[in-house]
């Protein structure tokens, strides 16, 4: 079982990464705080103090609707369990929330994506939200 601090250990080598790329390149990071487990879910958050330091521009928060995420689970489950319909909603719902309150807290912009399309199109429309790709974005 990893635990809180197992995370937070991790969460700040990330941080450390980040801060040495900053200026130097763009940094996306990718990351995942609402898992579902056996027991429901679990919400492992940057702290405030982890998320301070991260100082993200813009956040993206990518969802798909059910059938999408079923379909892709089922093509390659890569050890994940399927879960229900209302699970994978429910699931959405709290990675938006997560989203909502990083973006409060850091004052970054944000966007919801759907990644129901084509990964073409969703990456197409993550550069253009996020400046990745522009001449004034190395």
């Amino acid at each position: 079982m990893i635990t809180r601090e197992d995370v937070q250990a991790v969460d700040s080598q990330l941080v450390e990464l980040v801060n040495s790329c900053r200026g130097q390149r763009t940094v996306v990071v990718d990351s995942h705080p609402v898992t579902i487990e056996e027991f429901g879910f679990r919400v492992t958050l940057f702290t405030k103090k982890q998320l301070g330091a991260l100082a993200p521009d813009v956040i993206v928060c990518l969802y798909a609707n059910a059938e999408t995420i079923i379909e892709r689970i089922s093509r390659n489950a890569a050890g994940r369990p399927m879960p229900s319909h209302y699970e994978i909603d429910l699931h959405t719902q709290l990675q938006c929330q997560v989203a909502s309150i990083y973006a409060i807290e850091t004052g970054a912009s944000l966007y919801y994506l759907n990644a129901s399309c084509s990964p073409d199109d969703l990456l197409g429309n993550f550069m253009s939200v996020t400046g990745i790709g522009s001449p004034n974005n190395k």
